[in-house]
């Protein structure tokens, strides 16, 4: 359905590139769409749609600068979830928000503390986790917003024949901090490499990054963003591990939470603002964890 409803988004506002329709991933819509999207079903539902597509194109043949066309684009998808679904729009968004980053590492906080290892929070605690969501809340809008993938990993990401490699899990892809994605590829749930390795590849991505112009940021303050941005992603994975495993019945995801936690223990010395979260972790998560796993 949402392939049905953005073809004609994209192919009248980014015309000039036939990348959204030659992709794997479209190209595989489209064959699905000459299978079950025909005959008298099409015709009733793109008539229905004519008026839709009327206002793209109207609006679309005024537009020519990129950061106009990105502008619009975000402003459809933004109005049109709005309308078509309020809770998912709510949820997921377009635009990494505040709110989802906060909601995210309350919910990590009750499926792993709470839930799963029967921590709970003293008024103290609690007043150093809303410190530490508002560090890492301002450190994510800080940065400059590209194209996130959203869950960026060894495991999505598949060795193909052709236009390797394939990604995969990409439907919660929004506009979001630039350093995301890098994080959760370099600093990996489920395979950790040496902090040399992940310190060079990071160091590899920041100048190349600045020399397209995606930041102007110096090497330290590009690595506090991806640092404090695996805080964040570390914490949502670690919660999501816990809720799979109570909610859904997934037990095997937690052994591979002291791993997501490590990345944040190894930050222990370099910022002191992370120093009540290190030490939940160190005194109170990971010992409690290895007792029940």
């Amino acid at each position: 359905i949402q392939h049905i409803l953005t073809e004609e988004i994209f192919s009248k506002i980014f015309g000039e590139d036939d990348f959204h329709s030659q992709n794997n991933v479209a190209k595989a819509l489209y064959a699905l769409e000459a299978t079950f999207f025909m005959g008298d079903l099409k015709k009733r539902t793109l008539r229905g749609l004519g008026p839709y597509y009327a206002a793209i194109r109207s609006a679309a043949a005024l537009i020519s600068s990129h950061h106009e066309k990105h502008d619009f684009l975000k402003s459809i998808y933004e109005n049109f979830y709005k309308v078509y679904n309020p809770k998912a729009a709510d949820r997921l968004g377009v635009v990494y928000t505040p709110n989802a980053i906060v909601r995210f590492m309350v919910e990590s906080a009750d499926w792993l503390c709470e839930k799963h290892l029967g921590i709970m929070f003293s008024n103290a605690d609690a007043a150093h986790w809303r410190a530490l969501c508002e560090l890492l809340v301002i450190n994510a809008l800080d940065q400059p917003q590209v194209f996130v993938h959203r869950d960026y990993h060894s495991r999505n990401l598949m060795v193909t024949v052709d236009n390797n490699p394939g990604i995969l899990d990409f439907q919660d892809a929004v506009e979001g901090p630039l350093t995301y994605d890098l994080v959760s590829l370099l600093k990996d749930c489920y395979v950790k490499w040496s902090e040399a390795q992940v310190a060079g590849w990071m160091q590899d991505y920041c100048d190349k990054s600045r020399d397209a112009g995606l930041h102007s940021l110096s090497s330290g303050e590009f690595t506090r963003n991806f640092d404090l941005m695996g805080v964040k992603r570390h914490l949502k994975a670690a919660g999501i591990f816990a809720r799979l495993n109570h909610r859904d019945g997934k037990p095997g995801y937690m052994r591979d939470v002291p791993r997501t936690l490590s990345y944040i223990v190894d930050l222990g010395t370099q910022y002191a603002e992370l120093g009540f979260l290190v030490e939940l972790i160190k005194e109170r998560c990971l010992p409690e964890l290895g007792a029940s796993t």
